[in-house]
């Protein structure tokens, strides 16, 4: 707990707008001091607030406090999205069918031309020389199959 209160603060605490509570602070001459800090405004002393408005903060901080405290929320349950097998073993097909493209050219770097090494990859893999169990099931590939 503060010992001063911005005007924002007990606006929020409040439920009204700053102006709301600078022209409340005014018309009940609460007692105020000059803030720190860019924008200048005022603090107001807690113990100088009136009962209602240290009612209201107290409770406001409160919350905050419970909100800090709660502990993780346990969502509704629901059923997890289960990949079906086909799904997964194209995906990982896939998967391996790039990382093999890309290894491929890693190590021909400077050899072949990469026009050169992309028609010997797609020709060694369509022709099942290359990852067989893929290719049984990717089927044929073109090139767009190693770049999407």
């Amino acid at each position: 707990m503060c010992k001063y209160y911005s005007t924002i603060t007990i606006a929020s605490a409040l439920s009204i707008t700053t102006q709301a509570a600078k022209k409340k602070a005014k018309r009940e001459d609460w007692t105020a001091r000059p803030r720190k800090g860019k924008g200048g405004g005022n603090e107001y002393a807690f113990d100088t607030l009136p009962q209602d408005v240290q009612t209201a903060i107290l409770k406001a901080e409160a919350t905050e406090l419970e909100k800090q405290n709660l502990p993780v929320t346990i969502q509704a349950e629901t059923p997890e999205a289960v990949v079906p097998d086909w799904s997964y073993d194209l995906g990982m097909a896939r998967y391996r069918l790039v990382l093999e493209w890309r290894d491929y050219v890693s190590k021909n770097k400077g050899k072949m031309k990469k026009s050169e090494m992309l028609i010997a990859f797609i020709n060694a893999f369509n022709t099942g020389l290359l990852l067989p169990k893929e290719g049984e099931i990717l089927g044929q590939v073109s090139d767009k199959s190693l770049y999407r």
